[in-house]
């Protein structure tokens, strides 16, 4: 009885008991490799689908998910991507492959203080001046 009380206080003394009672959480799954859409930051705006259409896709529920189907191969698609990814209003899309110009290109896109401020630069003079613009 004794022991039970000082494990829940203190949780397992041995190590069969820490085995026994270790949480197994759900591994996180690896990134993907190329163009991706984080699903937890999307929030299905559908902006990428005008920009992106022969690589990004929407499984045509009312809050479903976009996704990216097929990988940009050509240079005019690769443009496209970065396009979609430039003007997504939360910046889901991601990039994780191997061509350093593209991960380059997006990491700047992803940038958010330097997206914000060159999205929306303050207004220097009159009374709708926007001081939380200002860094």
């Amino acid at each position: 009885m004794f022991k039970r009380f000082l494990r829940t206080l203190f949780g397992p003394q041995t190590p069969a008991e820490t085995a026994e009672t270790a949480p197994s959480g759900p591994e996180t799954p690896p990134l993907p490799i190329g163009f991706y859409i984080e699903p937890n930051d999307c929030i299905t705006m559908g902006i990428c689908l005008d920009e992106a259409p022969s690589s990004v896709k929407w499984d045509g529920t009312e809050h479903g998910d976009i996704s990216v189907e097929k990988q940009p191969e050509t240079p005019d698609e690769i443009a496209k991507m970065l396009i979609a990814c430039s003007i997504c209003p939360v910046y889901a899309i991601r990039y994780n492959g191997p061509d350093p110009k593209v991960r380059e290109a997006v990491e700047q896109i992803l940038d958010h203080d330097n997206a914000v401020e060159k999205a929306l630069p303050p207004i220097e003079d009159g009374p709708w001046r926007l001081e939380f613009f200002k860094g």
